[in-house]
Formats: C-alpha cells, sequence, structure tokens
C-alpha cells in the first residue's frame, strides 16, 4: 500500500504509513470478533480483552507503539522526553489502586462514586487518593466521569481481585519494582556490585533489613506468585503457542514434559484442546503441589486418565524424564546466569532422543543498530521491524527490555538474544532449528546435533534413532 507524502520527511511519513497500516489491521481484529472497536472507557469487557490468541493484534499493536513512539521522540524536545519518563510515578500509583481493591470497590458502581465514598471504603484520605487517581485516569485507567467521581473502564477492570493480572500487577509494582529501585546503589555497593549470586542481588539488597541474604524465590515462599504468573502469561499472550504450534500434526500419545511447570498453565491448555497429547510437570515439590489441585480443579479428566504426570525435579541436580518427544521451558532460564542455564540444558539434552525437541520460550532480545554483528544463519531469521522503526520495534517491545533490567535487579540475570541462546544450546550439544514468533514472547526450537554427539569421546548412552 502507498502512502502519499504528507510532511516532506521521509522517515516521518514513512512512519506514519505504518501507523496507517497497523491501526487497519487492529481495527480489522476488532471488527472480525463481531463486537467491534472498544472504547477506552468501557467498563464491560470485550471478548479480545482476554483472548488466548491474538497474534495478529499483538502484531499490530507492536508496530503501531513503535512507530507513535518513534514520532513522538523525533518530534518532541529531547529535555520534555526525558523528563516524563523521569517522572514515571504511575506504578506505585497501580500498586496503591490494587492493593486497595478500587477497582472492586467501583464495580458495582457504573455511573462512579464520589471520591469521599471511596476513599471512605479504602479507609485512606480523600484529597491524597484523589491525587493518585487524576492521574491514573489521564494515563487511561479509571475514568472521572463527573468532578471527583471515579468509575472503572477497560483498564482499570484489570485490576479486579478476580482478574490474575491483578496479583501480576502487585508483583511487578512491588518486589520487582523495589528491586529495580534499589539497581542505583546495589550496582556501586563492593558487596554486591561485582556478584553473579542469586542471593546477591539488588532485590537481596532492597529487602536486606527483612530478610538477610535472600534470593527471589526464597521471598516467593513466603509470599504470592503462582497467580501472578498465570496474569504474566496472559499479559504477554505465552498461550499462543496452544494454536501456533502443530500440535494436530503429531502422533497419538505424542509426549510433552514441562519444566520448571509451576502449576503448569500453558500444558493445561495444550491438554484441554490437544487430546492425543500426554503431558508430564517437572517441579519441585512445593509448586507441584499447587499444581495438582489446579488441575483437579480445571481438568479433572486428565488426572482421571493419568494424561498428567507429576514428577519432582531439581532441574539443576538432574536430569528430567527421560525420551519425552518435547521438552518444554517457559520464561525459566531468564532467571540463571550462564553457567546455570548451561546445566540445566544439558541435563535436559542428557535426557533427549535425536527425535525430541526442547522448546525454549521466552523473550528474545534484538539489536538495535541495523546490520548484526552475529546474524542469524541462513535458516533461523528473527524478523526486524520495517524502516524507520528501530529494529527490535522500540517502545512496541518495550517489556522485552524492561524484563531485562527486572532480571538483572531480582536475579543477577538477563534476557538474551538469539544468538545468546544459540549458543547455550550448542553449549549442551543442541543445534537451534527454528524460531516461532508469538509477537511479545518467541518459542526457540532445538534439537540434538547429532555430528557432536558422535565426536563425543563419551557418546550419550540414552540416545536412539
Amino acid at each position: 500500500m502507498t502512502i502519499p507524502t504528507l510532511t516532506g520527511d521521509p522517515d516521518i511519513d514513512s512512519l506514519l504509513g505504518l501507523i496507517h497500516s497497523a491501526t487497519r489491521i487492529a481495527v480489522a481484529e476488532y471488527r472480525k470478533s463481531g463486537y467491534g472497536v472498544p472504547s477506552p472507557n468501557d467498563s464491560n469487557p470485550h471478548p479480545l480483552d482476554t483472548a488466548s490468541d491474538v497474534l495478529a493484534l499483538k502484531k499490530a499493536v507492536r508496530v503501531l507503539e513503535g512507530a507513535c513512539e518513534r514520532i513522538c521522540t523525533t518530534l518532541a524536545q529531547p529535555m520534555h522526553t526525558v523528563a516524563n519518563r523521569s517522572m514515571a510515578y504511575e506504578a506505585p500509583c497501580l500498586r496503591l489502586a490494587a492493593e486497595q481493591g478500587v477497582a472492586d470497590i467501583l464495580e458495582g458502581y457504573p455511573q462512579g462514586l464520589h471520591i469521599d465514598r471511596i476513599a471512605a471504603k479504602t479507609k485512606l484520605d480523600a484529597s491524597k487518593l484523589r491525587q493518585v487517581l487524576r492521574l491514573l485516569a489521564t494515563r487511561g485507567c479509571f475514568k472521572e466521569v463527573d468532578e471527583n467521581v471515579f468509575a472503572n473502564n477497560r483498564l482499570s477492570c484489570t485490576l479486579l481481585s478476580s482478574n490474575p493480572v491483578s496479583a501480576t500487577v502487585l508483583l511487578t509494582t512491588g518486589e520487582c519494582l523495589r528491586a529495580v529501585n534499589a539497581l542505583p546503589e546495589a550496582l556501586v555497593d563492593p558487596d554486591y556490585a561485582y556478584s553473579g549470586a542469586v542471593n546477591k542481588t539488588a532485590f537481596t539488597y532492597s529487602v536486606r533489613g527483612d530478610m538477610e541474604n535472600a534470593a527471589l524465590f526464597d521471598w516467593y515462599k513466603a509470599n504470592r506468585f503462582d497467580r501472578a504468573m498465570m496474569g504474566w502469561s496472559m499479559i504477554t499472550g505465552s498461550i499462543a503457542m496452544v494454536n501456533n504450534f502443530p500440535w494436530e500434526k503429531m502422533a497419538p500419545g505424542t509426549t510433552l514434559c514441562d519444566i520448571g511447570s509451576g502449576v503448569g498453565t500453558i500444558p493445561l491448555s495444550i491438554a484441554k484442546a490437544h487430546a492425543h497429547v500426554r503431558i508430564t510437570l517437572q517441579d519441585l515439590p512445593e509448586p507441584l503441589e499447587q499444581a495438582k489441585y489446579v488441575w483437579s480443579r480445571e481438568f479433572p479428566g486428565g488426572l482421571d486418565n493419568e494424561r498428567v504426570q507429576f514428577v519432582p525435579l531439581d532441574f539443576l541436580k538432574g536430569m528430567p524424564v527421560v525420551g519425552q518427544d518435547i521438552y518444554y521451558m517457559k520464561h525459566v532460564l531468564h532467571d540463571w546466569p550462564d553457567s546455570e542455564a548451561i546445566t540445566i540444558i544439558d541435563h535436559i539434552a542428557s535426557a533427549m532422543t535425536l527425535q525430541s525437541r526442547l522448546l525454549i520460550h521466552d523473550f528474545v532480545l534484538k539489536h538495535m543498530h541495523s546490520e548484526s554483528k552475529h546474524p542469524e544463519s541462513s535458516h533461523i531469521r528473527i524478523e526486524r521491524a520495517p524502516y524507520p522503526l528501530l529494529p527490535n520495534y522500540g517502545t512496541g517491545n518495550i517489556r522485552n527490555y524492561t524484563q531485562d533490567v527486572n532480571m538483572l535487579a531480582v536475579f543477577n540475570s538477563r534476557e538474551r538474544t538469539c544468538e545468546e541462546y544459540s549458543a547455550l544450546g550448542a553449549a549442551a550439544g543442541l543445534e537451534l532449528v527454528k524460531v516461532w514468533d508469538f509477537a511479545e514472547t518467541y518459542m526457540l526450537e532445538f534439537r540434538l546435533n547429532a555430528k557432536v554427539i558422535a565426536s563425543a569421546v563419551v557418546p550419550r548412552s540414552n540416545v536412539r534413532i
């Protein structure tokens, strides 16, 4: 589609063209739902608000956000943009609203409630709460329907306690934000600055008065986590792999082993959608007990006919169930530095056959210059954003990069590029064969490298052809 020259500046015109085409795609997706395009002020849910598979919409929004941000940073004075970003006070306000249940209070009042009544129910100062809600409403979360009268809208409904996204908001604006805020101090403290230990992170620094030398997982044992991860899967669209991976072409009895599974949110959806797939969840005993409860409630038939198995595993110390068709990890390796990540992958590789595949489902970072010094091999391609967007889509993929800093703060780890994942796999005798683009997350498919195995001094005894 050719966009006519609008400004005379080729880059600005190209960005306007991208905004135009991405908007048309997004609108078309909403219209296909049969409900049209929602208003930001709607309080009734739209079917696409919680849809499990909206790849076309997510890809359009990725371009739209990147292009809009690129135009703003091009045309606005730099001091304007930097000042706005330095005053990112919205997150603590979201935390307050979620913790105090403001969305829950407003749920029964579609016409809104006066700030005095909201404050009375939360036992907060009305004037101070009004300041918080004014900022959130200005950013489109809640709406002011009359003077000092606030009501729910599409964004604030995600803060309802019944929505798992609210648990994610509490996690990211609580422990995670606390850790990121401690980065400037932790990165210059002699005891923390050069440590790669999981109990010497910015998070550890931030909670040192409450729990000495606490790794984030130590903290999680006493605090929320599983429900927040369910919300995180919804936000990132991880469920897309259920309908965009060729499960239907696989033989009856295909086996899937989810390593570091937690409650097994993704395998649960796979089991419901694809009756021929048999599931094994592997994690530490505590999360597996929670998984058994969730599966017995959500999919009791899977337990009755033994389509799902719960097998304890410490993936740093031992290998998973041997000979599975597919080994799957979602948002696991980004918790670990390279040495531990290689250990985890090597344990998996030791359990694989030549027919097995390892699927690593995570964020994948892209370089922000036009030509990578380490280009993907000829058969592996990760789509780069159209010019003049940044090659990594810029703000359209911003959660990849905020999460990268979050991993630094809480685990002394990071998100990785395709090349870095490929190198981790190679260190364990695996080769990368395909990358699946799910708009925000990616899934990297690995197999055993037969040449590496054949040339090994001690061949893997369990490899079958």
